[in-house]
């Protein structure tokens, strides 16, 4: 029962109408489907330059969050840095859940709260 439950929520995620793949990907990481999280998030790439500052660091974080639950750590790094480098110069960006889940990130990857660069 509780297997039923999870694949019918990630295919809620996924399959969740007309919304764009960032939001679709964001839904599917909140239910654990990470692949297709990222699946969706790699998809919604090209929108980038459309997007406001808000919407690039949450989207930054949440496809840095899927690589990482997706045990990659090489390719969570640079987008969890951008969101992180977005957050820092501007704290409105994230709401108090996605910053928490940003610093959690940050010192997942082996960095403290205020540091930067590639260790």
């Amino acid at each position: 029962m509780t297997r039923r439950f999870i694949v019918l929520a990630c295919m809620c995620a996924v399959l969740g109408g007309c919304e764009a793949p960032m939001a679709r990907g964001v839904e599917a990481y909140n239910a654990g489907c990470y692949p297709e999280a990222a699946s969706q998030l790699v998809a919604s790439e090209a929108d980038l330059p459309d997007m406001s500052a808000r919407q690039r660091t949450r989207y930054a974080l949440y496809r840095g969050l899927a690589h990482l639950a997706l045990d990659d750590v090489r390719a969570a790094h640079p987008w969890i840095q951008y969101s992180k480098a977005m957050w820092d110069s501007n704290r409105w960006l994230l709401d108090p859940k996605d910053a928490g889940r940003l610093l959690s990130a940050w010192q997942a990857l082996g960095h403290e709260r205020g540091e930067w660069g590639m260790r």
